[in-house]
């Protein structure tokens, strides 16, 4: 295809024709600067939607299925309140499921139904129905088809939250005590989540050493560890942590075991007591120590190994290659003390962990659980005992887990309305994402919650304190497995007792959703346009370029060439141009992409605070490649650079030889 080869030869710069070259280069320049700009912005603000329209459904769940007005007031719903079995109380839909039968009531000792009551539901053979397990074998029929989806029931009331934090200021100091207030929301804690391991923040070495402090332990741990009350250290929280670093601290002495033999170091001996420092650098103004199996010697002066109690002139970090947690607590550690590498076995009396790895994941539960949220392979996730989930933002202001507190709420009774309290320890952190009230929302166990609501009038819309939340991967899956799960609520007649919801429903999303569609079509458009103007630099490029090979395309028409072809020609100019350029852009855009997190903390040095706010980007800006911008920009960028050619290109073909010919 010779129109091919001479489009490829025309598009080489040339030394003879060095404006159409320098205009040719300038124009893949510029249309490789223009798709590496769009593609690594379309790329960037698709990942934030991505990872906003995440932290929105991962604390809410995708999709929403809530009881409506008429589920109740139904017969179904109403019936225990007047029936003995049911303590004549409503009930929630967890109860509901678990409930032996569906009709409670009992004619020979139950009150005499009301007249005005709806008649009991029934489908339309006549059998009867029952609104809560129906529901969920249509769910659990649809969870076969579609094995991504998730579900579970929640509920939700709001309490007076109260934090303790008791915090150590220092040797010879006492505990600092301070309290933490606030009106929260309670959601019950969300074990089926199949997201939450996102939305979780793992326990810090500050949260694991504020858990080897704690003054209570349960009594179930005492008698696996009497020693606890004379240590000073709960080492149940051990058996869940590997350590890997330890450091001393004000408190820490040894009598030398990791002191190498024959190997001298500069101290300093107290002349009022057996304590010798270990200096952090070796000099010789100093006393000099070398220990020799059971005898020190501090400048050749004998001691007995015993005598003496060491301690560091600064705090040194040692690393833990094992320890051992019964009968007693020891560490095998390895550091360097003068430059020398020192190992040995020391106590954990005087260390502070540095350096730890919680265990979080277990494949069968363990016997103690852990102090903080985990999770059982083919369970999901726990959280232990009177354990609660609180935001990030507690973390931010100095909460760790361990720390204890209680929920206060009003029970109404006839007379009056009391207050009472149930005592909870925090159990870890999530992120709550840009929901507007995440920071209030608290996961706590289900039967906490399930308290409060029954004692308190704290929600007075009866839908919003129960439902059920499902997940799917990915979540905009959940845009049409909508439609199925309203189909077989219809299908058993159930669609009038519930309402199945999306995120673009929620109402605390649904302008924040619009929102994003409606950024991501104006980007778009301006992305479009932005290459539109690019790709007219090759109208220019083309009409030098004719303007130059005028005697060529003369006698290329002269020798039977058709019009056809010579505007094939320069139309594949400009279509290869196009195509070269958006290469060279996409292979630029995926290389920034990878080094995002580079460019952003060069940024922040600039500006002298960080370029891009945590709360809205998130920790990192995303850095994956958007395939729906790459499969635009690929596509869209030859497209408009072969339309920008065909002008110049129709304009080369009309061109008449013979005036050419004639002129040269």
């Amino acid at each position: 295809m010779y129109e091919l080869r001479l489009a490829l030869r025309y598009l080489l710069p040339k030394k003879r024709a060095i404006s159409t070259s320098i205009i040719s280069i300038i124009s893949f320049i510029v249309i490789s600067l223009v798709v590496w700009l769009c593609l690594v912005f379309l790329s960037v603000t698709s990942g934030l939607e991505e990872n906003w329209l995440s932290k929105l459904t991962q604390l809410n769940a995708p999709l929403r299925i809530t009881p409506t007005s008429k589920y109740y007031s139904s017969y179904y719903y109403l019936i225990d309140t007047i029936s003995q079995n049911s303590d004549y109380e409503t009930k929630t839909i967890a109860e509901k499921l678990s409930a032996p039968q569906s009709n409670p009531y009992q004619s020979n000792i139950d009150a005499d139904i009301p007249y005005f009551w709806p008649q009991k539901e029934t489908l339309s053979n006549g059998s009867a129905k029952d609104l809560v397990k129906d529901m969920y074998s249509s769910l659990q029929d649809l969870q076969k088809q579609e094995p991504s989806l998730y579900f579970q029931d929640y509920e939700m009331s709001g309490a007076f939250l109260r934090l303790s934090l008791s915090r150590d200021q220092g040797e010879h100091l006492p505990l600092k005590t301070s309290f933490l207030s606030q009106m929260s929301y309670l959601l019950s804690f969300q074990g089926s989540n199949p997201h939450l391991k996102e939305l979780m923040l793992q326990p810090t070495v500050d949260d694991i050493n504020h858990l080897l402090i704690q003054p209570e332990i349960p009594i179930t741990q005492d008698a696996y560890y009497p020693t606890f009350k004379n240590e000073g250290i709960n080492r149940s929280v051990l058996d869940h942590i590997d350590i890997l670093e330890v450091k001393s601290n004000s408190k820490f002495s040894m009598s030398g075991q990791i002191l190498p033999e024959g190997v001298e170091f500069s101290v300093k001996k107290s002349p009022f007591s057996s304590t010798c420092t270990i200096l952090n650098k070796k000099n010789n103004k100093d006393d000099c120590l070398k220990k020799v199996g059971d005898t020190v010697y501090i400048n050749k002066e004998p001691f007995n190994f015993h005598e003496l109690t060491f301690v560091f002139e600064k705090p040194v970090t040692m690393k833990v290659i094992a320890f051992q947690n019964k009968p007693t607590l020891h560490l095998e550690v390895e550091t360097e003390i003068q430059g020398r590498k020192s190992t040995g076995s020391l106590p954990f009396l005087g260390l502070t962990i540095e350096k730890a790895k919680p265990k979080v994941f277990f494949d069968i539960a363990p016997k103690s659980p852990p102090f903080w949220a985990y999770y059982v392979k083919d369970i999901g996730w726990k959280l232990p005992e009177k354990g609660v989930l609180l935001p990030k933002s507690y973390k931010d202001s100095g909460i760790l887990i361990g720390d204890p507190g209680y929920l206060a709420y009003n029970s109404t009774t006839a007379s009056s309305s009391q207050e009472q309290r149930i005592s909870f320890k925090v159990a870890g952190f999530y992120d709550p994402g840009v929901m507007p009230t995440g920071n209030r929302f608290i996961f706590a166990p289900q039967e906490i919650v399930r308290t409060i609501n029954a004692s308190s009038s704290f929600l007075t819309t009866d839908s919003a304190t129960n439902g059920i939340m499902l997940w799917t991967t990915p979540i905009k899956k959940a845009l049409d497995i909508k439609p199925l799960i309203s189909s077989q609520l219809k299908k058993r007649e159930l669609d009038s007792y519930w309402k199945v919801e999306s995120y673009e429903d929620y109402e605390f999303s649904k302008d924040l959703i619009e929102q994003f569609k409606s950024d991501k079509l104006l980007f778009t458009l301006i992305a479009l346009i932005i290459l539109v103007v690019a790709c007219s630099n090759i109208i220019s490029m083309l009409l030098l370029l004719i303007n130059d090979k005028k005697q060529e395309i003369a006698i290329l028409l002269s020798m039977g060439a058709t019009r056809k072809s010579i505007s094939l020609i320069f139309g594949l100019c400009g279509f290869i141009t196009g195509l070269m350029s958006s290469f060279a852009g996409i292979l630029a855009a995926i290389f920034t992409l990878k080094n995002l997190d580079v460019i952003s903390s060069f940024l922040s040095s600039l500006l002298g605070h960080q370029a891009f706010n945590a709360s809205f980007f998130g920790d990192h800006l995303p850095n994956h490649l958007s395939y729906d911008a790459l499969f635009f920009i690929a596509v869209i960028t030859p497209i408009i650079a072969l339309i920008a050619g065909l002008v110049p290109a129709i304009k080369a073909s009309r061109l008449k030889p013979s005036s050419i010919l004639r002129s040269q």
